[in-house]
């Protein structure tokens, strides 16, 4: 299982068994590249942890844990999440600041606890069969234990096929599940019973009462907090650059907090390119930019890009990425990026169409049934839009308010 991760974590490997855990991993190092050897333990070697990701604010949580007497033995992230649950148990997750997914093995309680942070950032897939319950950071892992079959899931399918994503807890994978974002499972080893629980949901607070000053003020406040909490390595770090406002202002925060920041672009022969501005924004922190002139055949590349992507994607995207991660990883082994600017901003133009539909739903359900009778009824453009709508409306989620329908959508 460990060998199909080996792209994942190929700086380091380790293992932990017992009669009845079985425990591997593959570490990319980034804190403590000595010290971080995984899986780790506790001081009497009763808890085990398998970890992937990073946690923010781990040195402030180590600080409270030696304030409770725990005696660290390495600098990692990874050693503050043994105590945690010594102290905390299942609760330690809502301490967390980072992106993770770890399983804890606690041998007194005969138990596992797996965790993914709030954003499902890092994934985790879970196989219960029989008395054996299987778990890994990718599928690829899963599909070489002999005991898991590799039949596909036809309603995991028809949902990427419906939504051009899997929304499901289910994988394509029959009998392979994701465990959801901002979730947890408990597995009891000895009654083979698995219990999930949410620790998180997103909370939509009421507006800031702030004027366009103060507003900005708070802004750029929690955006340099953001990148800053993410600058810690002991390896060279970089940061993705395309020229866009997202990408700029990260970059131009990171630069600003470390020196010697690296930038990278990719610019496909013959396509339009943002290479100027990303230049030019390189120019004007200080940064080593690289720049990647590509004559690309992305059908080519297809096998190899498939080869890294657990489940299907349909998203262009993954090409330019693939491309230029390729490029940054000769140089860094972590890169920073404006990702998701987009959604949060709604810099999006096909966001609007959200606050169309949601002016629609205002429309009185009466005159909104007409309309799709009309619809039934009416060849050309009426016909289509009132189709969609009627869609929109059949799915459950939109019978929430209109914020949540937007949230549900993004």
């Amino acid at each position: 299982m460990t060998d199909a991760l080996v792209h994942r974590g190929p700086d380091d490997s380790g293992f932990y068994e017992d009669n009845e855990m079985s425990i591997g991993v593959r570490r990319l190092s980034i804190i403590d590249l000595v010290g971080g050897h995984q899986p780790m333990s506790n001081e009497d070697g009763t808890i085990w942890v398998a970890f992937n990701g990073e946690i923010f604010n781990h040195r402030q949580l180590q600080q409270e844990a030696e304030g409770r007497h725990h005696r660290f033995r390495t600098r990692s992230d990874t050693e503050v999440l043994v105590h945690l649950w010594e102290d905390f148990g299942e609760e330690m997750v809502r301490r967390l600041r980072g992106m993770f997914a770890f399983v804890i093995y606690d041998s007194e309680q005969q138990l596992l606890f797996l965790a993914r942070d709030r954003f499902g950032k890092k994934p985790l897939y879970y196989a219960p069969q029989g008395a054996q319950f299987w778990f890994a950071s990718e599928l690829r892992a899963l599909l070489t234990v002999p005991e898991i079959n590799r039949d596909l899931n036809l309603s995991a399918a028809g949902q990427y096929l419906m939504f051009f994503f899997n929304p499901l807890e289910e994988s394509l994978i029959r009998g392979v599940y994701r465990l959801p974002p901002g979730c947890t499972l408990t597995y009891q080893i000895s009654k083979q019973r698995a219990t999930q629980r949410r620790y998180w949901n997103p909370i939509v607070t009421p507006k800031l009462d702030l004027d366009e000053n103060s507003a900005m003020t708070v802004l750029e406040d929690r955006l340099t907090e953001a990148v800053r909490i993410r600058l810690e390595s002991e390896v060279p770090m970089g940061a993705l650059l395309s020229g866009g406002v997202d990408s700029s202002v990260v970059t131009a925060i990171a630069a600003s907090l470390v020196d010697n920041l690296q930038t990278f672009h990719v610019v496909f022969e013959g396509a339009p390119s943002e290479a100027p501005f990303a230049r030019l924004v390189a120019e004007r922190v200080g940064a080593e930019h690289h720049e990647l002139e590509l004559r690309a055949d992305p059908m080519a590349d297809f096998p190899d890009i498939v080869r890294w992507i657990d489940e299907p994607v349909a998203d262009a995207s993954v090409f330019p990425t693939y491309y230029i991660c390729r490029e940054a990883r000769r140089h860094v082994a972590v890169c920073l990026t404006g990702l998701g600017g987009d959604e949060v901003f709604r810099g999006y133009p096909w966001l609007m169409k959200n606050s169309a539909i949601d002016l629609w739903f205002r429309v009185p359900a009466a005159m909104r049934n007409a309309s799709y009778q009309v619809a039934a009824y009416t060849r050309g453009r009426l016909a289509g839009i009132s189709t969609d709508l009627k869609k929109y409306e059949d799915l459950e989620y939109v019978r929430l308010d209109s914020r949540d329908r937007c949230i549900a959508r993004l």
